[in-house]
């Protein structure tokens, strides 16, 4: 398989695959990081909507991920 394009809706399942991308330049992405870490904990934390969680890989190499917590209380995150 090639390129592919996934929507999450169990945020262990998009933790095992952002987390060790994000890590890699972990001082850059630890807003990210902590915002992952506080959905973990509890996936309603910034309210009632899920959140949008995405990953794009080519190859099993992540490429891109996408995080999006419910409007108003957090902004919107692209990293790629």
């Amino acid at each position: 398989m090639s390129m592919e394009a996934r929507f999450y809706e169990e945020v262990d399942d998009f933790y095992d695959v952002a987390y060790p991308f994000l890590l890699v330049r972990e001082a850059e992405n630890n807003l990210l990081l902590s915002i992952l870490n506080s959905l973990k904990e509890k996936i309603h934390r910034y309210g009632k909507e899920m959140p949008l969680l995405f990953s794009l890989t080519d190859h099993n190499d992540v490429k891109l991920i996408a995080l999006r917590t419910p409007p108003v209380r957090s902004p919107n995150f692209l990293y790629g």
